[in-house]
């Protein structure tokens, strides 16, 4: 078995089993990157699993996703909100969470202090 795949930096830290990074033709800068499987991604106060990642460099706009069996969860302080897919601006500081119609997007609060994370 493969060890994971980590990119780290000041966007954050992303580890998955697959990374790849696609550069612009005209330019030398990243243009967007994905990840596969096994996602956990590390940004600002927030932690977000999934099975699939794409970052648009242009707009700043992370799109994660899960599957039926494995939804995508993202944990902000006591807060987790699951669900198939979210989407996430970096600049508008905003999270978009959809259940695609296959599962529900839930959201729990915990009171007092936060209760530790399961492991993936």
């Amino acid at each position: 078995m493969y060890k994971p795949a980590q990119l780290s930096g000041s966007q954050g830290d992303l580890t998955a089993q697959r990374i790849v990074v696609y550069l612009a033709k005209a330019e030398s800068r990243m243009e967007r990157l994905e990840a596969f499987d096994e996602i956990t991604l590390r940004l600002d106060t927030r932690v977000a699993t999934g099975s699939r990642l794409t970052y648009f460099t242009a707009d700043e706009r992370y799109v994660l996703s899960g599957t039926a069996a494995v939804p995508v969860t993202v944990v902000e302080m006591c807060r987790e909100t699951s669900g198939q897919t979210l989407t996430f601006f970096k600049t508008a500081d905003s999270i978009i969470v959809d259940g695609n119609e296959q599962r529900r997007t839930q959201t729990k609060s915990g009171d007092g202090p936060c209760p530790e994370r399961r492991p993936r």
